[in-house]
Formats: structure tokens, C-alpha cells, sequence
């Protein structure tokens, strides 16, 4: 017997080993993680035998496979508490040993989600990621919780307390160091409207966990039908609904527990009162956000080019857009002309270059170009789109009035102002003959517009600025930067002329901002910009300093240090300084003055941009004579009185046109001779549509104060709203009519208009 021995142990060697079921401590308990691979094998096939299909939530599956007497773990002692009845991991972890461990990943999703959607997404990305499914273990709650303790807590009305959950969750989320948040519809995801989604989503960022968004297949491609289609504001739309005070709980008391850990100052009656505290998370998951559908729109490209697809230019275009929403980093903006460049090199190799899609990503292109100060390739590019335009005979395109508005931004940087208000009117011609009113692209031309008529007819300015609004509104696009700084030129407009309501106009701009995750965007810096004017007009000086200072260190940050429009932030800067008596207004000047020098080394004299920059450096050195003097040399001096007749400038008055499409009714007049727009571009390191939202800011400086804002004298302003009245009510200067139609007359008949906000055709 004992010399057969080896012979048997050498059998039982080749017998595959079997894992030994074990019952596992309440702690390890606490973190145990569900395979992929058991998921998507047993327990879909589980699901499928019990329904018939796939397609249940885990609501569904909950009372009939997780807290009923079917379920796995009904008859299994639950190592937590020694009853009877487990959680299905543990009954795993006993009945199927070797499919469970210690969790490495830890799911941030909604029971509302199919068990289906939520496996795939779990498959794919284990996939994407070339992770072994067997090797990752998924703490899910329904699957990782006992639903016999939860259900057996609701019939009893007796809740775990918040700070018991709350220290389990943050348990989790540490041990696993690894969050995956499933978004599912790609652009109305169910987790971004849960409190404790947005919750865990804010929670794994503070702590520096690792944070990766999952998704279906049938939703990724979704989502890459959108970049070749129907253009990014459903992702503007999707940013806007992470708000983590309107989210909701099953539990009342959790959401109102969350948010006041999240800010303790909130009142108990009010708790959607604006909160920074709320609104800092709310940001700081949105950009996550933003980051991972950057990865994602790139990754795609990039796929579809190694396997020799054939990408659609608009695919470019929406890439790019994407990108250059990001921090303003030297190699984002370098791999965003990359793009644009692919996006030209394929459309020439397959003969895409007389299309309007190929025209289209050459005026962005160069628009990228002409920001970035490479001018004599940003107007061969342009001079190749108008030809393209042309033998595509798409002249009469929303894609053509966007090129006409990137034309005009060209001009308005080379001083050509009343080139570029013609030019904007043609832009607007070609949307109402095509009766393209009811677009985004008409909303963002009527604000430019506005812009335009800020000297020669600022009655009219509010009037272009509400129509705007108006058509951001009409085109449900409200969640988007365009609408964010319309309402930033309207409150400017209103401050100016020192009219009430600027603040309220501001503080919604500066929410919209914040709400999409733009606060580290170059349009961002330029709001806090005209909100520090704002207060300063009404000698607020310390809000003034909070937002001019916090304008300035976001222009550092985004490196835009070197570029013009921190030099004029720099200049009201230091006024403000010097009203609050501060010391370091000299040093703040001083270095404005620096600056500019170094500017006016790399610009040709007798440019524009040179002559503006001569009129900030004279104004800037002037203070500095004067010793910080805040006198009547000010724009803010003394205040103009509202007039009984200044109608146009009430920030509640709705400007609703009449009729719809082709056949709207237009009442505007306003002369274009004598315009003046002495705004300018901004500087090297700004996104495509940045002049629109700080060329309002930057447009005084050369024929005002140092400061950058005109002061214009009563007498002055009547004598300007009685021109712009008399053009209307005079026969050459009546309404407008939708399709081109009579009426126009000398001071309105080059027509049209072209917005710089991100459309379908500029995403």
C-alpha cells in the first residue's frame, strides 16, 4: 500500500483545483467585488432564465432575485450580522468560490439602468482598457449590499443613518481607489440627476482616485453619430444638468444630509439656494467630464484613420471644438490644429475639396490660425474657403454666414470696422434669404451686431442684444457660451449707462459659465473682466478688485500673460488698486507698461493692433503721472442719469419679432455710416468665438481712458440717440423684413449678419 502511493499522488496532481468555498470576515465582507466575468456569464444567464430576457432593471431584479426567497443568498448566513439571508457576493463568494475578491473597482450607476446595459458597458470597457474580466471585481450595491437587511429596514421605516452609509461608502471608494461612472443615454445620462452619483463622482476627484466613464456600445455610437451630425450642444445641454442641489435621492434626508456636508451654511428651508460650494463641485465633475469625451472623440479618430476609414469633415471639426474647450495648455492648442490640418489633408486625398463641409473646416481652420497670430496663413486659408464656397455653390448656407463672421473678425483685428459691420450685414442677409432666423448662428451674428453699434448707435445696441437672447432662447440654446456672453454684453451695456439690473445680468452670466465647466476658459477671464468694470462704474471697489484680480490669475494660469487683453486687465486693475489706495497699483502698472512694450516689439507700426496698443501704453503712463488719480478722466465720473425715453435699455423688455421663418418682420433701421467697433481679437491663447466675448472689453481703449471704457457726456449721448431715431423714423432708414424683403432702405440695405456663437455648423 504504501509503495502505490506516489502512483495515486500523481493522479490527484492532475485533477484541476477546485477553490475552496470559505466564509469570509465581516470586513472583508464589507469590500468583497463581483467578477466581470461571472456577470456577464452566470448572472446574465440568472436574469435571462428568470425573466426571459435581459432588459430589467435592477428594481425588478431586486424583488425577485436579490430580497425574495429565490434568491442566492436567502438560505445563506450572512458573515456581517450571522443572520440568515445574504447579499448576493457573499452567496458568490460561498456557493461559487473563486468569482469574488477584494473589490478594485467601484460602479457609480443607477438602478434604473438595465442589467444588460450596465454588463456591456462593464465588458467594454474591460476591453478597451485590455483588462482580464476575471481579474476585475465590481463593488456594485445591489449586488455587493444586503437587500434582505434594506427591504426588511424599509417595511420597519427604520433607515440607515446617513453618517452609517456615508462611512461605508467612503470605505469603499478608499479601498477600491477606483471609480467607474456609467453614462447611459450618452447625452442625458440617469446617474447625473442622483445625488449620490454626483456625490461619488465629486468624492473620488477630491481625493485623487481614479475616475473612468463606461459606456454601452450602442451609446458610444451614439455619440460618435453626433460628432459627424448633429453638431456638441447636446453635451452643452448634458454639462448643464450636473447640478448637484437640483439632483435627486430615494431618501430625502441623504440629499439634504449631502448638501450640508457639502456647504453647512445652507438654510434648511432653501436648500437650492446658490451655493460656490455646490457650484465648485458641480464644475469640478463637468470637467472631468469634458476630459473624458476629449479622450473619447480622439480615440475614435484616431481608430478610424489606422483602419482607413473615411471620416466626414464635420467629425474634424466637432474634435477640435471639443478640444480646444480644455485648459488652454501650449500642447492642447497644438494637437487642435493637428486636427483641423488631418481634417484638410483627408478631405484633399479623397477629392472632398469643393464641398461645403471641406470649405467649412478650411474657415476654421484658419480662424484657429488668424487667433493665434499666423495671418498671412489664416488669409490664404480664408481666401480658399470663399473659392471653395463658391464652386460648391453653397453661398446661401449657414456653414457661408459663419465664414462671412470669421471675415469679419479678420477685419476687425486689422482696425477695418466699418469692413466688418458690411460684412456681418451680409452674413445676416444670407440666414434671413435662406430663412435660417431660427439658428444659433443668427442668434450669435445679432449680439455681434450689438457689438458694432456701440458708438455710432448705442440706442440701438440693447435692441440687437435682446433679439439675440431671443433666438438663443427660441433654439433651446441656453445651455451654451454663447447665450452665457450675450448676457455678459447686455450687462455691460446696461453698466455703461449706468442702468440697473447689470449686476443680476452678470451674477446669471457668471452661474452659465460655471454650470458648463468653462471657469478656466479665456471667455471666462473675460467676464470676470467686464463684472470687475461693472462695479467699477458704480465705485464698488472692492467687488470690483475681487473680479479683476481673480480675472487677472486665471489669464496667468491659462498663459495668457503675454497677450493684450492682460494688459488692459492689468490697467483696470490697478485703477481699482489705486481707489482702494492699495500700494501695489505702481507695481500692477508697471508691469501693464512692461507688457506693452514687448507687444509693440512684435506688431508693425501703423498696424490697428500697434495704434491700440501706442493709446493703452500713453493712457497707462498718464496714471502713473497722475499718482494713481481716479478723477473725472474716468470712464465711471459722474453718472449719467437714466432718460424717461431711453426704452431700449430695460434688461426685462422682450424682444419677441413677429412671425416665424422667412416671414419674420424685422423693425430695425439703424444706420451703418459712420460705425465704429474699435474692439479687437484676443489674444494667442483663446478659444474660436473668444473675440465675441472680450472684444466688448477691449473695444474702448484706444479712443478713452486708460481703463478702457468711454465716458461720453449727456449732450453726447442725446445727440447720438437722436441720429439713430432719426434714421429709423426717416424713409431711407425703415424696418427690415425677414427674407430680404422692401424696406430697407441706404442704412440697412448690405443685409445680413453672422454670429460668432458655437452652432451645428459651428459647433
Amino acid at each position: 500500500q504504501l509503495a502505490a502511493w506516489p502512483t495515486a499522488l500523481a493522479t490527484m496532481s492532475e485533477i484541476p483545483a477546485v477553490p475552496i468555498a470559505r466564509v469570509c470576515s465581516e470586513e472583508e465582507s464589507s469590500v468583497l467585488g463581483i467578477s466581470v466575468h461571472y456577470l456577464s456569464t452566470v448572472f446574465l444567464k440568472e436574469v435571462e432564465d428568470e425573466f426571459g430576457h435581459c432588459d430589467c432593471n435592477y428594481y425588478e431584479v431586486n424583488q425577485r432575485m436579490l430580497a425574495s426567497q429565490k434568491a442566492k443568498g436567502a438560505d445563506v448566513i450572512c458573515p456581517r450580522d450571522g443572520a440568515k439571508g445574504c447579499s448576493y457576493v457573499d452567496a458568490v463568494q460561498i456557493l461559487d468560490p473563486g468569482n469574488t475578491d477584494a473589490a478594485n473597482v467601484m460602479l457609480s450607476w443607477s438602478w434604473q439602468y438595465s442589467v444588460r446595459m450596465v454588463v456591456r458597458a462593464l465588458v467594454r470597457w474591460c476591453e478597451m482598457e485590455k483588462r482580464d474580466p476575471r481579474k476585475v471585481f465590481v463593488w456594485q450595491c445591489a449586488l455587493c449590499n444586503n437587500q434582505f437587511r434594506v427591504e426588511a429596514s424599509k417595511a420597519s421605516g427604520e433607515w440607515e443613518s446617513f453618517e452609517t452609509f456615508k462611512e461605508l461608502f467612503e470605505k469603499r471608494m478608499d479601498h477600491t481607489s477606483h471609480v467607474l461612472s456609467l453614462m447611459a443615454p450618452w447625452s442625458e445620462p440617469v446617474n447625473v440627476t442622483r445625488i449620490w452619483c454626483v456625490f461619488e463622482k465629486y468624492v473620488a476627484l477630491a481625493k485623487g482616485h481614479k475616475f473612468d466613464v463606461i459606456m454601452p456600445e450602442e451609446e458610444d455610437a451614439k455619440f460618435q453619430k453626433a460628432l459627424e451630425t448633429t453638431g456638441m450642444q447636446p453635451i452643452w445641454d448634458l454639462f448643464f444638468k450636473v447640478d448637484i442641489q437640483k439632483a435627486q435621492a430615494t431618501a430625502e434626508t441623504d440629499r439634504r444630509n449631502i448638501l450640508h456636508l457639502v456647504d453647512p451654511d445652507l438654510p434648511e428651508d432653501n436648500l437650492e439656494l446658490y451655493s460656490n460650494s455646490c457650484a465648485r463641485i458641480n464644475a469640478s465633475v463637468v470637467y472631468r467630464l469634458q476630459q473624458w469625451f476629449v479622450k473619447r472623440a480622439l480615440t475614435s479618430i484616431q481608430q478610424r484613420e489606422e483602419a482607413g476609414e473615411s471620416i466626414p469633415m464635420k467629425a474634424y471639426v466637432n474634435v477640435a471644438w471639443l478640444l480646444s474647450g480644455q485648459r488652454a495648455e501650449e500642447k492642447t492648442w497644438g494637437l487642435v490644429q493637428e486636427i483641423y490640418e488631418k481634417g484638410v489633408q483627408a478631405g484633399r486625398a479623397t477629392n472632398q475639396e469643393n464641398t461645403t463641409e471641406f470649405a467649412d473646416l478650411l474657415c476654421k481652420l484658419a480662424s484657429f490660425k488668424q487667433k493665434n497670430k499666423v495671418l498671412t496663413e489664416a488669409e490664404e486659408l480664408m481666401q480658399e474657403a470663399e473659392m471653395r464656397f463658391e464652386k460648391a455653390d453653397a453661398r446661401n448656407t449657414e456653414e457661408y454666414a459663419d465664414f462671412l463672421k470669421c471675415r469679419a473678425l479678420h477685419m476687425r483685428r486689422a482696425g477695418q470696422y466699418d469692413e466688418m459691420t458690411a460684412k456681418l450685414h451680409q452674413a445676416q442677409e444670407v440666414l434671413e434669404q435662406a430663412g435660417l432666423q431660427e439658428t444659433r448662428t443668427y442668434a450669435g451674428v445679432l449680439r455681434y451686431l450689438g457689438q458694432c453699434y456701440r458708438h455710432s448707435a448705442p440706442g440701438k445696441v440693447m435692441e440687437y442684444y435682446e433679439y439675440s437672447k431671443f433666438y438663443f432662447e427660441e433654439t433651446k440654446s441656453t445651455y451654451s457660451q454663447g447665450y452665457a456672453s450675450v448676457l455678459t454684453d447686455m450687462a455691460l451695456h446696461i453698466s455703461r449707462r449706468h442702468r440697473q439690473g447689470g449686476t443680476e445680468l452678470f451674477e446669471q452670466a457668471r452661474k452659465m459659465f460655471v454650470a458648463l465647466g468653462l471657469t478656466q476658459s479665456a471667455e471666462y477671464a473675460s467676464t470676470l473682466d467686464k463684472f470687475g468694470k461693472h462695479y467699477e462704474f458704480h465705485h464698488m471697489f472692492p467687488e470690483a478688485y475681487e473680479k479683476l484680480k481673480e480675472a487677472s490669475d486665471l489669464q496667468v494660469e491659462l498663459r495668457m500673460n503675454n497677450t493684450r487683453n492682460h494688459a488692459h486687465v492689468l490697467a483696470d486693475l490697478a485703477g481699482v488698486e489705486a481707489a482702494l489706495k492699495k500700494p501695489e497699483w505702481e507695481a500692477t502698472i508697471a508691469l501693464c507698461l512692461d507688457l506693452v512694450e514687448r507687444l509693440l516689439k512684435e506688431e508693425e507700426e501703423g498696424s490697428a493692433e500697434h495704434k491700440t496698443l501706442q493709446r493703452l501704453k500713453g493712457k497707462a503712463e498718464e496714471k502713473l503721472a497722475n499718482k494713481g488719480s481716479h478723477g473725472k478722466s474716468m470712464r465711471r465720473g459722474n453718472k449719467t442719469p437714466r432718460k424717461s425715453g431711453d426704452q431700449d435699455e430695460d434688461p426685462g423688455a422682450k424682444a419677441t419679432p413677429r412671425g416665424k421663418g422667412k416671414g419674420r418682420t424685422w423693425s430695425w433701421g439703424t444706420s451703418r455710416t459712420g460705425s465704429s467697433l474699435e474692439g479687437d481679437e484676443p489674444g494667442s491663447v483663446t478659444r474660436q468665438d473668444t473675440a465675441s466675448s472680450t472684444s466688448d472689453v477691449q473695444s474702448d481703449h484706444h479712443q478713452n481712458s486708460w481703463s478702457g471704457f468711454s465716458r461720453r457726456t449727456n449732450s453726447g449721448l442725446d445727440h447720438i440717440e437722436e441720429e439713430a431715431g432719426g434714421a429709423e423714423k426717416g424713409g431711407k432708414g425703415k424696418g427690415r423684413k425677414g427674407k430680404g424683403g422692401k424696406g430697407r432702405g441706404k442704412a440697412a440695405k448690405d443685409g445680413g449678419a453672422n454670429g460668432g456663437d458655437p452652432s451645428p455648423t459651428t459647433p
